[in-house]
C-alpha cells in the first residue's frame, strides 16, 4: 500500500525507485518506507488523518507558510506543540509559526472587539433594534451573541440596584 512520504532533509532522498525532493512529498510503498526510515507505521495511521492539524503539517514547509496566516492562536498553539513532537521539527514551520503569533499579536483588536468597545455609548433600545438586525443573519451570530450578552449584563447590572 502506498503512503505519503516527506523529505524534510535539504537533501535529495531515493526510496525504493522514487527521487523525492527536499520538501516534497511522495505517495511510496510503505515498506520502501520502512525499510528507508527503520519506522513501522502506526497500528492506526487513520488517527494521524483525522487531525487537521497533523494533516496540515503533513504539507512541505513553503505550503505551510503560505497557508499560516489565517490560523488562531489556539490554532497556532497545536500544530507547535505537533510540530515540536517531531523527530525533526522543522525549523521553518517553527519559524513561521513565531511570525504568524507576531502577526496576530499585532492585528490589534478584531471586528468583534471593536464592535463590543461600542456598547458604553448605546441605550438599551439601541442595543435592542441589534438583536433584530443580526437575529436572522446566521454569518454574524457572534455579533447576535456579543449583543445579548451586553443586553444581559445591563439586565443583571440593573437588578443589582435595585
Amino acid at each position: 500500500m502506498k503512503k505519503p512520504y516527506q523529505n524534510t532533509t535539504d537533501h535529495i532522498q531515493h526510496i525504493g525507485s522514487v527521487t523525492v525532493m527536499p520538501g516534497q512529498m511522495r505517495e511510496i510503498e510503505e515498506t520502501h518506507i520502512q525499510a528507508h526510515t527503520g519506522v513501522v507505521a502506526s497500528a492506526k495511521p487513520e488517527a494521524a488523518a483525522e487531525d487537521p492539524h497533523a494533516l496540515f503539517l503533513s504539507a512541505n514547509v513553503k505550503t505551510i507558510k503560505e497557508n499560516i496566516a489565517g490560523l488562531s492562536a489556539d490554532e497556532l498553539d497545536a500544530i507547535e506543540k505537533l510540530e515540536g513532537l517531531a523527530e525533526n521539527p522543522r525549523k521553518g514551520v517553527m519559524k513561521a509559526i513565531v511570525e504568524a503569533r507576531l502577526v496576530l499579536a499585532s492585528s490589534g483588536p478584531s471586528e468583534i472587539e471593536q464592535f463590543i468597545a461600542s456598547f458604553d455609548g448605546l441605550s438599551d433600545e439601541e442595543l435592542s433594534e441589534y438583536v433584530e438586525l443580526y437575529t436572522s443573519d446566521d454569518e454574524n451570530i457572534a455579533y447576535l451573541d456579543a449583543v445579548n450578552t451586553e443586553i444581559e449584563k445591563r439586565s443583571q447590572a440593573a437588578n443589582e440596584n435595585d
